[in-house]
């Protein structure tokens, strides 16, 4: 921990000592605090009212295989065809990245609005298979991946289908399309999730950075797009919604988009892929340059798979089970002190660095007004 909330702030006179902690899913009990000194802090009355104390509790998974969901989702406008087809190609650099022991499942979904019969649910182009599982083989998971990604269907209706974040967000948040591809073997009650965003542009639900002037929309399509579909829409809002549908298995959201401070085609309405760069930066995953060629979009697929399989089966994110403004945080693993994690107070995540072995138990306590 980066010292964010110094342990010892629990040890104040202040407060806290003989509180009801919460244990997810266990009755309350009271803990006394050992500060990183090690020296013994006897349990006090709480002084101030307004706070309250919890442990969130779990316990790591014990199982040698992880199973892990890809979802890649993908602009459709068509200046994007070679550099799908570069992605498809990589796929096998991105298995590379996996464990052998990993169960992995493929799918794609398209980039498109509410008008699109295909917004939120898993792409079939043609006869290959819906979801792309590990028992087809690396050969057939490319040709197939290869026939959903060269030339998918376009939604004019948002300038192509630029609309990554919505379509995504959809498919998590609308029960029947969830029921749906869970029926069809993908969204896995036991699976991490690896999110990988493929575009040429900023995702038609992005805010742009003060200073950052948008490239001119000829058709003026996205503007009404946005108007249409996108109000709650954001990366943080998209990205608690995946989390929220995965609970304690990872989330992973990474992005093959044009980066700032990268060259790339200043052609069409080519530009820097805000929206899918936050989110990205929010989980963070990573951030692959579609400038690129594609022996270097290959090599950035399989640092994202090393990246996905570093946290199968083990939980290395959590996110805070009480609201409130944090005021003291303690991470045990083992019930051992550990020092080694980092806070997001943006989506209230405990990012574990060290987050034990297979079968430890994880114990985060924390302070909130």
């Amino acid at each position: 921990m980066k010292d964010l909330f110094p342990l010892n702030r629990l040890a104040r006179a202040t407060g806290l000592a003989l509180l009801s902690i919460i244990f997810l899913n266990c009755s309350p009990v009271a803990f006394s605090v050992t500060d990183r000194s090690g020296s013994n802090i006897e349990p006090v009355d709480p002084v101030d009212p307004t706070e309250s104390c919890y442990t969130d509790q779990f316990r790591q998974p014990t199982q040698a295989v992880g199973k892990l969901d890809i979802l890649f989702v993908t602009d459709t406008s068509g200046s994007l065809d070679t550099e799908r087809a570069a992605v498809a190609n990589g796929i096998d650099a991105f298995v590379a990245g996996l464990n052998n022991n990993v169960d992995y499942n493929i799918a794609v979904m398209l980039g498109h609005g509410s008008t699109s019969s295909y917004a939120g649910k898993l792409y079939q182009h043609a006869a290959e298979p819906v979801v792309l599982t590990k028992a087809q083989g690396l050969a057939q998971i490319r040709a197939d991946l290869r026939t959903k990604l060269s030339s998918p269907r376009g939604d004019g209706n948002s300038d192509g289908g630029e609309m990554n974040l919505y379509s995504v967000n959809r498919a998590v948040t609308d029960a029947a399309l969830f029921a749906g591809s869970q029926a069809q073997g993908f969204f896995r009650n036991d699976a991490a999730l690896a999110v990988v965003f493929v575009g040429d542009e900023n995702d038609i639900c992005a805010e742009y950075p003060a200073g950052v002037t948008p490239v001119p929309d000829p058709q003026g399509s996205e503007p009404v797009a946005k108007a249409r579909d996108c109000g709650g829409i954001t990366p943080l809002s998209v990205y608690n919604n995946l989390k929220a549908k995965k609970g304690m298995k990872p989330t992973l959201v990474s992005s093959i988009i044009y980066l700032p401070g990268q060259a790339y085609p200043m052609t069409d309405e080519n530009e820097i892929g805000y929206g899918m760069l936050e989110a990205t930066e929010l989980s963070k995953g990573l951030k692959v340059n579609l400038a690129g060629t594609e022996t270097q979009i290959a090599n950035g697929l399989f640092d994202i798979g090393k990246l996905a399989d570093s946290q199968l089966p083990l939980i290395t994110k959590h996110t805070l089970s009480k609201p409130g403004t944090l005021t003291a945080l303690e991470v045990r693993i083992d019930n051992q002190v550990e020092t080694d994690f980092t806070f997001e107070a943006a989506t209230r995540e405990v990012h574990l660095n060290r987050p034990g072995s297979a079968g430890s138990s994880v114990a985060i306590r924390y302070c909130v007004k």
